[in-house]
């Protein structure tokens, strides 16, 4: 077994997409003035950027924490005990949205810390001193908790359900997404051995047999992976329903099996427009198709030629 040091440099030479975009904007000092490192071991935990200075922790989270929420939050909680704040982006984020990213890293860098705690033998006074003056507050709060608390429980079930179907869909889009993406790139990698025509490859591009295909490329002399974590089904829990090639057999996209009725009706993005006004989640089918994204990259080509000009 690795100890924490070794794995945590090996973790800085494989870095995901979205970690490395971010520490492109958080390394020398670009945020504040402030030193962030990367791929730091704290206690038994191994952070993707913290500050010691703000006592900020920032993580860009990829599959391997979706599917591991309950450890995410005992991991979590040490480091709060600790005396750190956890800033969590999804890796869609850091990817299509860093200024949104990057703007909430800087609100919470500027913000005032918190006041030191009273040293010890002083805390015992003070909370006499305090006692007095609180009891009418605590009874007051009491009192509006109860209230609270009635009026809550008649609308819990209802209201939590509805959030966690809410919170379940979100995962689905996201996942949904990363997961044709890296079939996209499955289908576009150009292995060894690959013929040569002058200065162009020829390759014969393909869609993975199997899901398991996307991470480790069973084409690709050196390990090659297109997705760090094949996570399951958010919705139901089980796996994906794989939609395969009429032409080649092979998976071109996935689904969800669930037949539940989706909150989101509209305001897809331009790859899932075809998920409006759906009756059920079954009918999101995130399938990579080479047309439709080579008419998306020339679709973007004028504006990010424009940015680099």
């Amino acid at each position: 077994m690795q100890n924490l040091t070794t794995l945590a440099r090996n973790l800085r030479k494989s870095s995901t997409d979205a970690e490395k975009k971010l520490w492109r904007c958080l390394r020398t000092r670009q945020m504040e003035g402030l030193k962030f490192r990367r791929q730091q071991q704290i206690g038994r935990f191994i952070v993707d950027f913290v500050c010691f200075e703000k006592k900020l922790i920032i993580e860009a989270d990829g599959g391997q924490h979706a599917v591991e929420e309950s450890r995410d939050a005992l991991r979590t909680g040490w480091l709060t005990e600790q005396g750190f704040t956890v800033l969590r982006f999804w890796n869609h984020d850091v990817l299509k949205n860093i200024d949104g990213v990057l703007e909430k890293i800087r609100e919470r860098c500027l913000a005032p810390p918190h006041p030191d705690p009273l040293p010890r033998g002083e805390r015992g006074v003070k909370r006499q001193q305090l006692c007095g003056d609180q009891r009418g507050a605590v009874l007051l709060m009491v009192l509006v908790s109860v209230t609270l608390l009635g009026l809550m429980a008649g609308i819990a079930g209802s209201s939590w359900q509805t959030y966690m179907q809410k919170s379940k869909e979100a995962e689905l889009l996201w996942k949904g997404n990363q997961i044709r993406e890296a079939i996209g790139r499955y289908y576009n990698f150009v292995a060894a051995g690959a013929k040569q025509t002058g200065s162009k490859t020829i390759a014969k591009k393909s869609y993975p047999q199997t899901l398991e295909d996307l991470l480790e490329d069973p084409r690709a002399l050196e390990t090659t992976r297109h997705l760090r974590s094949l996570y399951p089904d958010p919705v139901t829990g089980e796996e994906w329903v794989e939609i395969r090639s009429p032409q080649g057999g092979g998976i071109m996209g996935i689904k969800s099996s669930s037949v539940l009725k989706p909150f989101k009706q509209y305001g897809f993005s331009e790859e899932n427009k075809n998920f409006a006004l759906q009756k059920e989640y079954a009918a999101w089918h995130f399938i990579y198709s080479p047309k439709k994204a080579q008419k998306a990259q020339t679709s973007k080509a004028t504006p990010a030629q424009t940015e680099q000009e």
